[in-house]
């Protein structure tokens, strides 16, 4: 039963922050909940999302443009308000919401997007993904609120493949390499402590722009022995193991 109720609690956690964007946050606030995983996550950046557990957790630390509804299967929007198809289907231009802002109180702006998708494309960063921007012809900066990309063909995936999650331009160039220890993002919730290889401690967003996320804190422990995680989830110590 306590298996049951921790995945529901995550499966909550997860479909809040794939909701539309008219849906406000609700529930009690309160609690904690400790996630053990044997992935050695090292960094949070999604600029480095290299193992399955660190795309988990990117996914409570940063926002992509939009998301896939986990009760419809529909897109929904996220960071974008809207987006808008060329009358040739060759580029989309999506229309920012300017409600949302770094933990930094900095908000989210076109620059982030043209910095992030510039630093994906560069070899010297080494994104694993670099493939799915293979047909992206070129990202431009409308406005501070508005960001086109533009297609060397049209194809099916144009909405998936632009749907890049953004890291904050002036932040990452200050910190660099230091980035994914240090991380600055948008989510429902935050770093309180990261200690790379051992294990992160989450607390909320208060100033997240759909609400306080119910969960008061987040830990994720990190195993290098898979049965050692295993006596903990069974002692009580763990409310659920992933992987």
């Amino acid at each position: 039963m306590k298996k049951i109720i921790a995945i529901s609690v995550v499966l909550l956690l997860f479909t809040t922050v794939c909701a539309k964007k008219e849906a406000k946050i609700s529930g009690e606030p309160g609690g904690r909940l400790v996630i053990g995983t044997t992935d050695l996550i090292t960094e949070l950046s999604p600029l480095k999302p290299n193992v399955f557990g660190s795309n988990e957790l990117l996914d409570l630390l940063f926002l992509r443009l939009h998301r896939i509804d986990p009760v419809t299967g529909k897109m929904v929007p996220e960071l974008a308000a809207s987006w808008e198809f060329s009358e040739d289907l060759s580029s989309v231009t999506y229309y920012l919401r300017k409600d949302i802002k770094w933990w930094n109180g900095k908000p989210v702006t076109a620059d982030d997007i043209v910095f992030t998708y510039k630093k994906m494309k560069d070899p010297k960063t080494g994104y694993p993904n670099i493939a799915s921007l293979r047909f992206i012809k070129n990202v431009e900066k409308i406005n501070d609120y508005a960001v086109r990309f533009t297609f060397k063909k049209v194809y099916a995936d144009l909405l998936t493949d632009s749907n890049i999650m953004p890291v904050p331009k002036e932040d990452y160039k200050r910190m660099g390499s230091n980035f994914g220890q240090k991380p600055v993002g948008n989510g429902p919730y935050k770093i309180k402590e990261f200690i790379p290889g051992s294990g992160v401690v989450l607390i909320t967003n208060e100033e997240f722009y759909r609400g306080r996320p119910p969960l008061d804190e987040i830990y994720v422990r990190f195993y290098t022995n898979s049965d050692d995680m295993i006596a903990d989830f069974t002692n009580g110590t763990l409310d659920l193991v992933l992987n």
